[in-house]
This record gives C-alpha cells, sequence and structure tokens, in this order.
C-alpha cells in the first residue's frame, strides 16, 4: 500500500517533501552549530555580538520553521486524501471485479448455452450446469472422470479427424453432432470449439461452446406439420369452394329463369318489384360465385396458364358475339377495332385472354348507361419469335375518381361504398384480371376521368406459331410396352369409333360404355389402366360415374374427362368430382398422346415418326384431322363418313323433335351432341357456329323461338351439303 501511495506522487509533491527536509535539517544544523560557535566564544562583546545574531537568527526560525510545518502538514494531507482515494478506487475495483466474476460465472453456468473444456485426451475438466441438466449428469460423476467421447455420438477415428482438423486451424465452427444423455436418450447439437493456450505456446485445453437443437427440431417439425395442415386445409378450401361454388350454380340458374319468367306474368307493380329484385340478386349473386372461385384459384397458386397455338380474332369474335346483345339492351353503341397486323395465330392461353376481356368488357358495359363502349386490339411491338398485343377497354361510364384509381385492383375494392348495392359484385373483378394479367407476364393500366369514363390497357406478350392442326406434319407412331387396358365411356357412336381408330394407330384396345351406369357396371368386372369418361351421357352421367368409382369402389385410377365444350370453371368441377384432368373435344392424337404419356408414362414408348399423307383442302371441309386419323385409309374414312351421316341425321331429327316441344333443355343437349359428330368429321368450319350459336340461344333466360327456328333451319342446310360432300367424296 505504501509502496502504491508514493508511487502515485507527482514530480512536483517530491521536490516539494525533499525541499522543506532540507530546510528543516538546515534549519536544526544552523540552529545547533551557532550553539556550538556561541559557547566557544570568550570575549562577553564577541559573545553579546553573536547573541544578537543569534536572536535575529532564532526569530527567523521562529517563522520559518512554523511555516515550513504548515506547508509540510498541507501535504501530509494531500498525500493522505490521495491515499484515501486510492484505496476506495481499489475497493470499487474489487467490488467491480467480484460482480462481473460473479455474472460471467452465472452466465457461464446458466446461459441456455452448453460450455466445457476439455484437455487434448478428450478428459472433460469443467462443464456448465445447462449442459449437465441437459446430460442428466451431476458434476461429480462428470468432471475428471468422463471423457468426451463417452457422451457424444461420434466413432474415434471421426473424433481423431475432428481434433486434427481443430489443432490446423485453432478452431471448428457449426459442427452439428448428438449427446448421449444418462438415460441413453439422444440429443441432437451443434458445437464450435477454440483452442487455448499456455504461456509456452502449447495447447492448454479446449473450450466447447454447445447449442441444444432439441427446441429446434421440436419447432422445425411442428412448423412442417402446420405447414401440411395448412396445405391439406388449403385443398380443403378450395376443394369446398369449387364443390360450393358449381353446386349452387344450379339452383341460381333455375331462380334466374323462373324469376325472368315470373317477370314476364301479370303481376301488380309491388311483384313485380320482388320478381326484379330476386332476378338481379340472383344474377349478382353468381357473378360473385364465379369471381370467389377464380380467386381462390389464383390465391392458391393452382391457376395454369396454358401455352398453345390460337386464333385471336376467334377469341374476339367470341367476346364480341357474347356483349352484343348487351349492347342492344342498354341501348349504346359497341365499337370493335383490331389491327390488321394482329397474326392470325398466336401461341398462349386463349381462355384467360378471353377471361380477362368479357371481365373488362363487363365491367364498360355495368358502369355505362349511355355513350359507347370500345374494344380495341393493337400490336405493340414484334420480334422474331413473339408479339406484344395491347388491348383496350374505353368507356363513357360513370368513371373513377383519380383517388381511387390506386385501389380499385385489390380486393374488394370499389369505386364508391354504394357500388355493390348500385351494381353487384364482390369487388373482385379487377383483381382478378390484374392477377390473371401478371400470370402471363403482362402490364394492366388505367386511365379515368370521374363522370366521363375510363380506359383499361392490357398488355401481354405473346409467342408466334402455327394452329396445332397446321404446324403439326409429323404424327407419333407408338409402341406398346405391355398391355394396357382402356375403359372408354362415350355415348356417341362417331366419337367411340374415332377412339378405337386412334388406339388402334398406337396397337391398343380399349373397351366401351355407351353411358356412365354400364362404365361402372364393367369396372367393376374388369381392372383398367385409364378411363376417359364423357361428362354429357344419359342414365348415367360422367360425374356420377367417377364418384361411385372413387367412393363406392374405392379406385384411384386415373379418369379423364371427355367434353365437346370448356365453360369457365369446367376443369375444376371435373377435378373436384374425383377426375384427374380433361380434354376437349376432338380430341387430338398428341394431346392424348401426351396425357397417356404422364399418367402412364411405363405403358408406351415413343418412337420413330411418320410423315403425315398429303391432304387436300376445302373452304368447310378440314380434311388434316380426319386424314392424320386413319392416315388415308380410304375404308376407314367412308366408314366414318357413314357413322357421320346416321349420327348427324339422328341429331337432327332430335332437335327438330325437341323444337315442336319447346324443350330448349333437350335442344341444347342434341346441339352438344351433334358439334362433337361434325368436329370430329372436319366439319367445324361449316356447321360449329351455328351450334354453338343455337346453344346459347336456347340456354338463354328466355329464347328467342324465331332466332332457334332460324338457326336451325340453316343447320339442316349445311348438313344437307355436309351430306352431298361425303357421299360424293368417301362414298
Amino acid at each position: 500500500m505504501k509502496k502504491q501511495v508514493f508511487s502515485n506522487l507527482e514530480l512536483k509533491d517530491w521536490y516539494v517533501i525533499v525541499s522543506l527536509l532540507v530546510l528543516v535539517f538546515l534549519t536544526i544544523g544552523i540552529g545547533s552549530y551557532s550553539i556550538y560557535v556561541f559557547d566557544t566564544f570568550k570575549d562577553i562583546e564577541a559573545r553579546h555580538n553573536y547573541a544578537i545574531h543569534l536572536r535575529a537568527l532564532a526569530l527567523t526560525c521562529t517563522v520559518v520553521f512554523p511555516v515550513l510545518t504548515l506547508i509540510a502538514l498541507y501535504f501530509f494531507i494531500k498525500i493522505t486524501r490521495k491515499r484515501n482515494r486510492l484505496i476506495i478506487k481499489e475497493k470499487e475495483s474489487r467490488l467491480a471485479l467480484e460482480q462481473n466474476y460473479a455474472l460471467m460465472h452465472d452466465f457461464y453456468e446458466n446461459t441456455p448455452i452448453g460450455f466445457h473444456s476439455i484437455d487434448i485426451e478428450g478428459n472433460i475438466l469443467d462443464i456448465n450446469n445447462i449442459e449437465l441438466e441437459w446430460l442428466g449428469y451431476k458434476r461429480e460423476e462428470v468432471v475428471g472422470k468422463m471423457n468426451f467421447e463417452e457422451i457424444t455420438v461420434r466413432n474415434t477415428e471421426n473424433l481423431q479427424e475432428l481434433f486434427g482438423e481443430l489443432v490446423r486451424t485453432g478452431k471448428l465452427n457449426n459442427l452439428e453432432g448428438t449427446f448421449i444423455r444418462k438415460d441413453g436418450s439422444l440429443i441432437p447439437i451443434m458445437t464450435n470449439s477454440r483452442l487455448i493456450y499456455n504461456e509456452k505456446g502449447q495447447i492448454d485445453n479446449i473450450k466447447v461452446a454447445v447449442m441444444n437443437f432439441s427446441e429446434k427440431r421440436k419447432i422445425d417439425d411442428q412448423l412442417k406439420r402446420a405447414k401440411e395442415i395448412a396445405e391439406q386445409s388449403s385443398l380443403l378450401k378450395d376443394q369446398f369452394v369449387a364443390n360450393v361454388s358449381h353446386e349452387i350454380r344450379t339452383p341460381l340458374n333455375a331462380i334466374l329463369s323462373f324469376s325472368k319468367l315470373l317477370e314476364r306474368t301479370p303481376l301488380n307493380e309491388r311483384q313485380k318489384e320482388f320478381a326484379s329484385s330476386i332476378h338481379n340478386g340472383s344474377k349478382n349473386l353468381l357473378t360473385i360465385i364465379n369471381d370467389i372461385l377464380d380467386f381462390s384459384k389464383i390465391e392458391a397458386g393452382v391457376l395454369r396458364v396454358e401455352k398453345t397455338p390460337f386464333n385471336p380474332r376467334n377469341v374476339i369474335d367470341t367476346v364480341v358475339h357474347m356483349f352484343s346483345y348487351k349492347a342492344e339492351e342498354k341501348k349504346i353503341a359497341f365499337d370493335i377495332k383490331v389491327s390488321d397486323e394482329i397474326p392470325e395465330v398466336i401461341v398462349g392461353d386463349a381462355s384467360r385472354l378471353t377471361q380477362i376481356l368479357v371481365n373488362l368488357l363487363g365491367n364498360a358495359f355495368k358502369f355505362t348507361d349511355k355513350g359507347k363502349v370500345l374494344l380495341d386490339i393493337s400490336m405493340v411491338q414484334k420480334g422474331n419469335d413473339s408479339v406484344r398485343l395491347l388491348f383496350k377497354v374505353q368507356d363513357t361510364g360513370i368513371g373513377i375518381p383519380s383517388a381511387k384509381l390506386n385501389k380499385i385492383f385489390k380486393r374488394f375494392g370499389q369505386v364508391s361504398t354504394d357500388s355493390t348495392r348500385r351494381f353487384g359484385g364482390a369487388g373482385l373483378g379487377l383483381t382478378i384480371t390484374k392477377q390473371l394479367v401478371e400470370l402471363q407476364k403482362g402490364s394492366i393500366q388505367v386511365e379515368s376521368v370521374f363522370g366521363e369514363g375510363s380506359s383499361f390497357m392490357i398488355e401481354i406478350s405473346y409467342g408466334m406459331g402455327m394452329l396445332e392442326e397446321q404446324a403439326s406434319d409429323e404424327l407419333f407412331k407408338l409402341t406398346p410396352n405391355k398391355e394396357m387396358a382402356i375403359l372408354v365411356a362415350e355415348d356417341n357412336p362417331t366419337n367411340r369409333r374415332i377412339f378405337e381408330l386412334q388406339f388402334d394407330n398406337w396397337g391398343f384396345t380399349a373397351d366401351f360404355a355407351v353411358n356412365g351406369q354400364v362404365a361402372v357396371d364393367m369396372f367393376r368386372e374388369k381392372t383398367y389402366d385409364i378411363v376417359l369418361m364423357d361428362i354429357q351421357m344419359p342414365e348415367m352421367d360422367g360425374y356420377t360415374a367417377t364418384q361411385v368409382i372413387r367412393q363406392e369402389l374405392k379406385s384411384t385410377i386415373p379418369i379423364i374427362a371427355i367434353t365437346a365444350h370448356a365453360f369457365r370453371g369446367e376443369r375444376e368441377k371435373c377435378i373436384s368430382y374425383g377426375m384427374n384432368d380433361y380434354l376437349t373435344k376432338p380430341i387430338k392424337e398428341k394431346e392424348l398422346f401426351d396425357l397417356l404419356k404422364r399418367y402412364l408414362p411405363d405403358v408406351f414408348h415413343e418412337n420413330e415418326k411418320a410423315i403425315k399423307p398429303k391432304l387436300a383442302s376445302e373452304a368447310d371441309f378440314d380434311r388434316k384431322y380426319i386424314f392424320a386419323l386413319t392416315r388415308g385409309n380410304k375404308d376407314l374414312l367412308s366408314e366414318l363418313a357413314i357413322l357421320t351421316i346416321q349420327q348427324s341425321a339422328l341429331e337432327i331429327q332430335e332437335i327438330e323433335d325437341a323444337l315442336h316441344q319447346e324443350n330448349y333443355t333437350n335442344i341444347a343437349a342434341s346441339a352438344h351432341s351433334m358439334r362433337s359428330t361434325v368436329l370430329n368429321m372436319g366439319f367445324n368450319k361449316l356447321m360449329g357456329q351455328t351450334l354453338i350459336d343455337l346453344g346459347e340461344e336456347v340456354t338463354k333466360e328466355l329464347p328467342n323461338q324465331l332466332i332457334v327456328s332460324g338457326l336451325f333451319t340453316q343447320l339442316k342446310e349445311l348438313r344437307e351439303h355436309a351430306v352431298e360432300f361425303l357421299s360424293l367424296e368417301f362414298l
């Protein structure tokens, strides 16, 4: 302590202390010497003189000595205070050191990270409490008594290899391993190790930090399980939404039809109001159901974007035809502009483009009471293998306030709070449209002036290509690897024969059922590899037959839906009933091949390709499909021609009978069947559109009898022309 006190003195303190000591000793020395000299003087006068000097010196010493004493006392007090401060500081430092040590010790012992020290032989030198708790041991059982090998799942060679790596690098980070607890159970861990050296530069010990991954593993398992549950819930939700949406449509269509008919009957004003409210509410509800179904598919990420060749003008014509009656009903103009630069064939998703245009035009007509609606399609950019098209839908409707423009694409967004009450809808239409555009890597913009109208601009890039019938110059020649059992449920004899020919080309045979009930009965008696299931059949339709196979017979066999049309949501409806996939008529050989290859990859393989025979061309007859199917075989062509003539005659008669009875449901069913017949034989250009128009007219809420009769007369004339052509060409 004394050394510490003196070591803290400054240089000036030493100068003063030494000077004081010198003065004190000098004063004492002078006084002693003066007394000695005084005693040596014998002369009284000399003594007297010397006494005077000695008195002066004594007075001087009397003054100087107290001053020096005070100065010495000051410095003594100062030094004492400095010493006291040092003592206090030392106590504080010692206390802080003890507190830090206690804190570090508590951290070492109780932190949720394990720590232990081992020597170079693996003997445990120290271990903290948390690691002891993990292992289930007491300290006295481990420290100095156990080797690290006894508590870890590692072989000796592996430990030696790790120790060598530790010596080379001085550390090992994020090393996964496993602890063995006292009860034999295992703990997943991760360790970080460091080498500690002594003063001589030799390895003293190895410090190891350990993280327990048991909780993390539990959390990971829980998250995985939660993810599986969420995915399952999402799937169940999607199935529920699909089932409910489709099931609600049936009674809603009935409500729409009967409420419209009710409005035509003699009613008082209050009853008319009620009937009109029922009809309008049902229409709004049907729109909401369709939007919710689409939105749920997009949210779930299951909405697929196809890339197939199609003619954009056909899509535009279909959409224009859908809204022409709306323009007439609201007495507003409907202008269409299509640039001549647009290619005849592009590659993309025709159904999604249709849905986008229907959504935008639906909004345009809904919010426009006077003026016009414009559909303008132009080309923005054209490359060697792609083209970017601009679709513009403009109206003179109510418009959108500028403050609302950034909200209209959000879910449930409306221009105003009364939009739902006035116009209906769930506020999902534009949200779905935007997401459909973005799924196709496109962009959407809107410009609007409130009270004057709105313009929606959509840009989508499409590939350049040819329609499949034009682009495909080769067909697949297939060699079966093994026997394949195919069941085709199809009530149309022409379609059955076409399937038979396609399978015969590949070396397969198939069993055929004329309706769903027969298909179920055949399925009970024989094991099949795949089922092609027509949707609309007598006695039992494809939906019901599929449910029987799935629920009663407990079969997971691939079932493919077959239909002549693809209504909005039809694919999802088929899948919700238990079907695996979906094909539209006419069934193209490549589409069927790709589908069979997808679901039965081990059944056959693709072999050498055969060149199609050269085909002639007719204005109203597409030779390519039927010639590719028959390989130009005249006998087969004659057989199909006879089947087509017979089947179409039967269907024409069914339509005529239903027309006399005003049974529009039967007319729609027969028209649907006849469309499949003419599609397969290559007469789509001749009769396809007429059949579509007839089907759409008879499914309206209140069909126009004159239009239906006119379309039927036209259909009969076109069929006669087709029969004459087939007779001259093939019979």
